[in-house]
C-alpha cells in the first residue's frame, strides 16, 4: 500500500514538474547543450586523427580566436534583440519590434563582414606564410558564426527554444561530423582549411533553416507594421551588452596548450 502511495506521489510530482514551462524549457536547453557537447567532442576527436599535434593545436587556436571575434563583432545585437523583441511585442509596439529587428540584422550583417575582411587582410599581411585559403576559410567562419549567434537568439525569442537552440548548438556540428566521417570512410584528408569551409557552410544552412521557420510564425502585426526606430536607446543598450559579450565566446575547441595527445582528445 505504501509503495503504491509513493509511486502515485512520484507520478504526480513528475506531472507537476513537466507542466512547469520554465522548468521544462530549462531541462530542454540543458539536454540540447549536453548533446551538442558530445557531438563537439566527437567532431574534434575525429579531426585529431587526421592531423599531427602541431596542426591540431593551430586549428584550436584559430577556432578560439574566431569564436571570440564573432561574439565581439555583433556589438551586443544578439542580446539587444532578446530584450527588445519581447518588450515591444508584449506592449503592442509592432513598429518598434520590426525596427529593432531591422537594426539588429543590419548591424549583424555589416560589422561581422567588415571584421572578417579586416582580419583576413591583417592576418595575411602580418604572416606571409599563412595560406590565403586558410585565412579566407577562417574569416568566413567568423562571419557565419556571428550570423548564427544573432539568428539563434532571435529565433529562440520569436520562434521558441527548439528552433533557436537546435540549429545553433547541434545541427551545424552534426553536419560537420557527418562530413568528417565521410572523408574518413573514403580515406580523403580533412585539414584545417576544409574544417572551416565546411563549418561555414553548415552554419549558413542552419541560419537559413531558422529564417525559414521563424518567418512562418512572426506576428502579423509586426510583419505589416512600418519600421520605427529608436536608435539612441538601442545603441546605449547594445553598447553595455557588447562590453559583456566581448568577454565571452562560444568556444567548443579543446585547450590548444595541450594538443600533444590528439588520439586522446
Amino acid at each position: 500500500m505504501k509503495d503504491r502511495v509513493h509511486v502515485s506521489l512520484i507520478k504526480n510530482l513528475a506531472r507537476s514538474v513537466w507542466a512547469n514551462d520554465v522548468l521544462k524549457g530549462s531541462v530542454s536547453a540543458l539536454a540540447i547543450k549536453f548533446c551538442a557537447a558530445i557531438v563537439g567532442v566527437a567532431m574534434f576527436a575525429l579531426l585529431s586523427r587526421d592531423m599531427d599535434p602541431g596542426s591540431f593545436g593551430t586549428l584550436a587556436i584559430i577556432f578560439n580566436a574566431m569564436s571570440f571575434l564573432a561574439a565581439a563583432a555583433l556589438c551586443g545585437q544578439e542580446t539587444l534583440i532578446v530584450r527588445s523583441w519581447d518588450e515591444y511585442c508584449q506592449t503592442s509596439r509592432p513598429a518598434l519590434a520590426r525596427g529593432v529587428l531591422r537594426f539588429g540584422a543590419t548591424v549583424a550583417l555589416i560589422v561581422p563582414l567588415a571584421t572578417a575582411i579586416v582580419v583576413a587582410l591583417a592576418w595575411t599581411a602580418w604572416d606571409r606564410n599563412t595560406p590565403v585559403l586558410l585565412a579566407v576559410a577562417a574569416c568566413t567562419f567568423l562571419f557565419a558564426q556571428s550570423l548564427m549567434h544573432f539568428s539563434g537568439q532571435f529565433s529562440r525569442v520569436a520562434g521558441g527554444l527548439i528552433i533557436g537552440e537546435v540549429p545553433r548548438e547541434l545541427l551545424w556540428r552534426l553536419i560537420v561530423v557527418a562530413t568528417i566521417a565521410v572523408h574518413h570512410i573514403v580515406h580523403v584528408g580533412f585539414g584545417t582549411t576544409e574544417f572551416f569551409f565546411v563549418s561555414t557552410g553548415a552554419l549558413l544552412l542552419s541560419v537559413l533553416f531558422q529564417v525559414w521557420r521563424v518567418a512562418r510564425v512572426l506576428p502579423a502585426a509586426v510583419v505589416q507594421a512600418t519600421p520605427q526606430s529608436d536608435v539612441p536607446t538601442w545603441i546605449t543598450r547594445s553598447f553595455k551588452m557588447w562590453l559583456s559579450a566581448s568577454g565571452q565566446s562560444d568556444i567548443s575547441a579543446p585547450d590548444p596548450s595541450t594538443p600533444t595527445q590528439p588520439a586522446n582528445v
